[in-house]
């Protein structure tokens, strides 16, 4: 297996979790994953616990993978984003794209 597969499966793994555990998600005042329609926000930290599992590069260089291939959503410059999470709050997260997830997921399954 290759460096590209292992990135994309580690990608497909996390956002799965995070699916599965939706209900699991404490709405507490930080917000530090929120699951909203066709997006994931995630803090980086928490992100970067997940990384941690599968030590095969450093997490900020997994992170600037998945901005360099477009899996998550970013702003110019940067690996994160701004994004309401309620209460006149704005907080800069990782946005991932549940489409973009999707097809991601559907590629990596389907055979020649």
């Amino acid at each position: 297996m290759n460096v590209l597969e292992v990135c994309f499966e580690e990608y497909i793994a996390i956002i799965n979790n995070l699916l599965q555990d939706e209900n699991k998600i404490e709405e507490k005042k930080e917000k530090k994953v929120i699951i909203k329609d066709n997006f994931i926000y995630i803090r980086k930290e928490i992100l970067f616990e997940y990384f941690s599992k599968n030590p095969f590069k450093k997490n900020a260089d997994k992170l600037s993978i998945w901005g360099e291939f477009n899996l998550i959503d970013r702003e110019n410059k940067c690996l994160s984003k701004r994004v309401y999470i309620g209460d006149n709050t704005r907080s800069r997260m990782i946005v991932i794209n549940r489409k973009r997830f999707n097809l991601a997921s559907n590629l990596m399954e389907s055979k020649l």
